[in-house]
């Protein structure tokens, strides 16, 4: 006879595991651990958005008087873009949820950079090779927020859904599994 555990009924919380160091201000410092080098990320991509030949003046030795080109200005937008989309996605993690914490900032951040590339003129088919990739990468992030969330579980046999029987005989898909547990059920009474 096939014996499932009934998963109807919640499951009991998680025992918190003792900690062998002091938790009077673990929260404050743990907020520290983020806000400084996510600061210093966003204050660096302001400066690379705003400024970008300001870049080019540091890093030069010779000469200051340096023209930016329209390359290295797209470039170091795009850089100062994403260095934007890492800083706030350090600032907005959520360790609670089942979602990677770039999944949100990414998504966005290479819709914005899709925009511009698709938008400048400059570069020439750099830009429109830089969009496609742009584009293909928002697009599986979309793809990711609308349907890549945990997988359903069946509450009395605990198989996954999203599997089937169909074709190669799945047996440990859910259909399969529910069908076997009422079988053991019938025969039980």
């Amino acid at each position: 006879m096939l014996e499932l555990d009934d998963l109807s009924k919640k499951r009991p919380a998680t025992a918190e595991i003792p900690n062998d160091h002091d938790d009077s201000n673990s929260d404050s410092d743990g907020d520290d651990y983020y806000a400084i080098p996510s600061g210093i990320l966003l204050v660096v991509s302001l400066i690379f958005l705003c400024f970008p030949g300001f870049a080019f003046y540091l890093a030069s030795n010779d000469s200051p008087e340096h023209a930016v080109t329209p390359l290295e200005r797209f470039l170091i937008t795009h850089l100062g873009l994403y260095l934007a989309v890492v800083g706030i996605s350090l600032l907005l993690r959520a360790p609670q949820t089942s979602r990677h914490p770039l999944l949100i900032p990414l998504t966005f951040g290479s819709s914005l950079s899709a925009l511009l590339s698709y938008n400048s003129t400059t570069v020439g088919s750099f830009g429109t090779l830089f969009f496609f990739s742009q584009l293909g990468l928002s697009l599986w992030g979309f793809y990711t927020l609308l349907f890549g969330d945990e997988p359903a579980r069946s509450k009395t046999t605990g198989a996954d859904k999203r599997t089937s029987s169909f074709i190669f005989r799945n047996r440990a898909a859910a259909s399969i599994r529910k069908k076997e547990w009422r079988k053991g059920m019938k025969e039980g009474n």
